[in-house]
């Protein structure tokens, strides 16, 4: 502001020595013309000004904004900080309960078969059996089935994590593969499945070939593509022989091409799968059978494995039975793995096409709410890929925190507090390391 006033200053001289230089001599016969010129100057220099006043009065304006927008990020940052804090006291009380976990454990020598066994029917809440040998930390092993709630005490380096994609170091994909269907049967329920693609070209191929090498007798597979500038539609040209439909144009995103999709198929069964994502061997023909077995069954889905870029394994989710209290607190089915019948999409009207992020769970609690009986399958179907481009990654911050948000004010209302969301998820993941011990000595529930 000072050097607008300063530029004021100076205009002002200059216009007082213009107005003496053409001071006009009213004995000259040019004297009227000298006077309009002079006029004329004066109209230009005063509305020069009046522009000039505008411009500081508008910069006067934005810098009052910027200065409220700066102390307004001042808050905020105290307010992380302070959360910063907070989160390092717990972290720190959580690590030292950890430890005097482990120095107890590390005091403890029992058979391990037997341990784990006796470990599995405390946690599932049965009596252990008289002719049962129980070990020596019989007293341990129970406090902790009473504690085991509390996650705080479990290494998570081998456990499933909502939100942890890295459990252990990248190694080859060991697929635990689904019961064989005989294919002898002549007639196969319809599968409709889509994939929306936008410049995937990376992993584009492998996600169609995990589902075409599958050679499902009656599959129908759409692809639709957003208008991809990388190697997309050259790779889906190379299977097009294979598809029921596939397209490349600009689409509304995820959502609207999903939605599109289904809408133009006919399967009595139907998915989606993601252009970066897989499904493992025998699965279409595994769902097919279990929904043909099962006809009071209306969505089904399985357990996870966590694969990066290169296509190698970092984690898995062995999932426990399907729980649909929890559902509307968290999103923990995994929508790769899953399948559902036409009828109950139909029911509830298919995708909402305003989620970007949380389309699946929105779907998935619409499904439950319109009475949907779900089942968890005790197998791994698919794959989900972590990679730096993914769309979790990079909308969970803008898109993903919001709708996740308004899915849990409309399904939870006032019931929702967050001390209530990490307890609710604590129950969920201490039932999955069950399930999981349990299929580590070859049961399936």
């Amino acid at each position: 502001m000072s050097i607008l006033r300063k530029l004021l200053d100076r205009r002002s001289v200059q216009l007082i020595e213009r107005r003496n230089e053409l001071e006009p001599d009213e004995s000259s016969p040019t004297a009227e013309r000298d006077r309009e010129t002079l006029l004329a100057l004066l109209r230009e220099r005063e509305e020069e000004i009046v522009r000039l006043k505008a411009t500081d009065e508008k910069r006067s304006e934005l810098y009052q904004r910027n200065a409220a927008k700066w102390r307004s990020k001042q808050t905020e940052v105290r307010q992380l900080r302070e959360r910063n804090r907070t989160f390092r006291r717990l972290l720190r009380k959580r690590r030292d309960r950890l430890r005097e976990t482990l120095q107890r454990l590390r005091g403890l020598e029992w058979n391990h078969v037997k341990s784990a066994q006796f470990q599995a029917f405390s946690i599932a809440g049965e009596t252990v059996p008289q002719s049962f040998d129980a070990p020596p930390a019989a007293q341990f092993t129970e406090w902790i089935a009473r504690k085991w709630a509390d996650m705080s005490l479990l290494p998570w380096r081998h456990w499933m994590r909502l939100g942890s994609y890295y459990q252990y170091d990248p190694r080859p994909i060991e697929i635990d593969r689904v019961p064989a269907i005989p294919t002898s049967r002549k007639t196969w329920p319809k599968i409709s499945l889509v994939t929306p693609s936008y410049q995937q070209g990376e992993f584009l191929e492998q996600t169609l070939l995990s589902v075409l090498d599958q050679d499902y007798p009656n599959l129908e597979y759409l692809v639709m593509d957003g208008g991809s500038t990388d190697d997309s539609v050259e790779i889906i040209r190379r299977h097009e022989s294979r598809l029921a439909h596939w397209q490349s144009e600009p689409d509304g995103g995820q959502a609207a091409a999903v939605r599109e999709g289904l809408a133009q198929s006919s399967g009595e069964i139907m998915a989606w799968l993601n252009s970066d994502d897989l499904i493992f061997p025998g699965t279409l023909a595994y769902v097919a059978d279990y929904f043909r077995q099962n006809p009071d069954v209306d969505v089904v889905y399985g357990h996870r494995i966590i694969i990066n870029e290169r296509g190698y394994e970092t984690g898995r989710w062995i999932l426990p039975s399907h729980d649909s209290e929890l559902l509307p607190w968290a999103d923990f089915i995994p929508q790769e793995c899953t399948f559902w019948r036409r009828e109950i999409y139909e029911k509830v009207g298919g995708i909402d096409p305003e989620f970007q992020f949380a389309l699946d769970w929105d779907l998935f609690l619409r499904f439950q709410k319109a009475g949907a009986r779900i089942v968890r399958l005790p197998y791994f179907l698919g794959g989900f890929r972590i990679h730096a481009n993914q769309k979790n990654a990079v909308t969970i911050n803008t898109d993903g925190f919001r709708e996740m948000r308004k899915i849990r004010e409309a399904a939870l209302g006032d019931v929702f507090q967050r001390g209530s969301l990490h307890k609710r998820i604590n129950w969920l993941q201490a039932k999955g390391v069950m399930t999981t011990w349990l299929w580590r000595m070859g049961i399936r529930h």
